[in-house]
């Protein structure tokens, strides 16, 4: 009989023969490895971004324009990163941390850029905030330690210079300032140069001095200077936010992702969820008319544009949201016509929701400049559109499945449909694969292929692998101690040897944060203090996705 651990059924603190479930809801969607956000669009004109990260929206302003000389980029405020090169100077290196990793070795760092002035964090409520962690980016770090083009190394050829390089931060409540921080990034102004230092780690910044406030304002200021303002790159990196880490990015009611870019080229990316990942071709492209851009294989959307007709409107589903009432989900253009999701390991298929998009519901009802209305005039015609999902096991098929997303076959017209909710479709009969595959078909084909618009909506996979002890070699890695538990302020997890992640859900199983361990650490602090009193699930993760889970009281 199998058995399923749900965010809502607890098991004891160790490590069990059941069987573990992994469910792909879209809901928390990180960046790909060395990709950034910064706002960018592939269209001209300037834009202004909220990225909203749990109870914090910071702004971003990013600007895309062609002055006759080529295409000009810029952006500035907060972005997000997963860049890790430490080691390249300049510009072209802009989004990453001399660190070479979020804090707590975690992938995921903001990024702040004072192009524009200050920065702002508003909070969705007014509270008082514990700390930040802060870094210098790779970009100024190096600039100041070596000198650039634009600006000086730091205490000049002698070592003696009195240079500095600061963030600010103030606070604010109803938009007054209630203190300010300051916190040095790189200071050279001691008497004895042995003691100038440039921050190249993560360090804790108390926002507690704030007092209770709404609103978060952050600026940098340099010894350097010029006639343009500051020499020095103004960029710096945070995380840890009052316990926010930027791991669970993911667009707001309204966007989607489909792999764009402001160069032109095609570009291959992957985005991952659970263990499944999903790959994306995106395709920029000029040919004198002005930039056109494609992509084909998967992306994934907010958008609830459930009522305009046409190709505009392609990444939005039928059913205005995602499976459950969630609110992101994966979309697919089978343009290239068979698709897959591959498996970070062979695991058991059990479900999938799956419904129509906005686009191909609406042409298939009303018909377009290029597809016809199912049923034709008479409502008699036997049209279909149905999606195939094909198993597959070490390069072998396992069997498939059919799912009709719209049927006309019917001899009673009255019993023809288009699918315009999520449906659950049963996987089981694939059993244990390590990918499956998507293809389209429609009764409405033209001397190009299909007509019917070839796009499919999924939401909520659902996998199941068998998951016994977890040994390395033939000896058992010791079971994890989290203590105390209640807590109140933060709880310290032991015994992470052999274990590869940390992960904390919401009793509703909302991801809230996630922890890469590092190969030689035993003991981990997670800090609660920003946390609501309540339950809240702590599973851990070794390399080969084994799973362990625990309750902890918030109080």
């Amino acid at each position: 009989m199998k058995k399923f651990y749900t965010l809502t059924l607890f098991a004891c603190l160790c490590w069990a023969n059941t069987s573990a479930q992994m469910i792909t809801d879209f809901e928390s969607l990180a960046l790909a490895p060395e990709t950034v956000w910064d706002g960018s669009a592939a269209t001209l004109g300037n834009f202004e971004a909220d990225l909203v990260v749990g109870n914090f929206t910071f702004e971003n302003t990013f600007s895309r324009n062609d002055w006759g000389f080529g295409i000009t980029e810029a952006w500035s405020g907060f972005s997000y990163s997963r860049v890790t090169d430490n080691e390249t100077p300049g510009f072209g290196n802009q989004y990453s941390c001399i660190a070479g990793s979020g804090a707590q070795a975690s992938a995921n760092y903001g990024v702040f850029y004072t192009g524009l002035g200050p920065g702002r964090i508003d909070l969705t409520a007014s509270a008082t905030l514990q700390e930040v962690l802060v870094c210098n980016a790779t970009y100024p770090y190096l600039s100041m330690r070596d000198g650039d083009a634009f600006a000086k190394k730091f205490g000049g050829d002698t070592g003696d210079d009195p240079d500095y390089f600061i963030l600010s931060i103030l606070g604010y409540l109803n938009e007054t300032v209630t203190d300010t921080i300051e916190f040095y990034l790189a200071d050279y102004r001691f008497d004895d140069p042995a003691q100038d230092y440039l921050i190249d780690d993560w360090t804790a910044v108390d926002l507690s001095t704030l007092g209770e406030i709404d609103a978060l304002e952050f600026s940098l200021r340099s010894s350097d200077n010029g006639d343009w303002g500051m020499n020095t790159p103004a960029y710096c990196c945070i995380d840890d936010l009052n316990g926010l880490d930027l791991e669970q990015l993911y667009y707001t009611s309204g966007d989607y992702w489909n792999g764009s870019t402001a160069a032109l080229g095609t570009y291959q990316s992957t985005f991952e969820d659970g263990i499944a990942r999903f790959d994306n071709t995106y395709t920029l492209s000029d040919w004198g008319f002005g930039t056109t851009g494609t992509w084909t294989n998967w992306a994934y959307s907010s958008m609830t544009d459930v009522s305009t007709a046409g190709y505009t409107n392609s990444f939005s589903a039928i059913p205005g949201q995602g499976a459950n009432g969630s609110t992101t989900y994966a979309v697919c253009y089978n343009g290239g016509g068979v698709d897959h999701v591959q498996f970070e390991y062979p695991a058991q298929a059990e479900e999938i929701f799956v419904t129509n998009g906005t686009y191909p519901y609406l042409s298939m009802r009303d018909g377009d400049a290029f597809a016809k209305q199912f049923g034709g005039d008479s409502g008699d015609d036997p049209d279909f559109f149905y999606l195939r999902l094909t198993g597959w096991l070490d390069g072998q098929t396992t069997d498939s499945v059919d799912f009709y997303l719209a049927d006309f076959r019917f001899e009673d017209n009255t019993l023809d449909y288009i699918i315009d909710r999520w449906t659950a479709v049963d996987l089981e009969s694939l059993g244990i694969v390590d990918q499956i595959t998507f293809k389209l078909h429609s009764s409405d084909m033209g001397d190009w292929g299909m007509n019917t618009p070839a796009y499919f909506f999924v939401d909520d996979l659902k996998m199941s692998s068998s998951q016994g002890s977890r040994e390395t070699g033939n000896e058992e890695i010791e079971r994890i101690i989290v203590y105390p538990n209640p807590a109140v302020d933060q709880v310290t997890i032991e015994n992470l040897h052999g274990l590869e992640e940390i992960q904390l859900f919401g009793i509703n199983g909302q991801l809230l944060k996630r922890i890469l361990i590092t190969d030689f650490q035993s003991s981990h602090q997670l800090y609660l203090s920003h946390l609501e009193a309540g339950l809240y699930v702590i599973k851990t993760v070794d390399g080969r996705g084994q799973i362990a889970v625990s309750r902890i009281v918030k109080q």
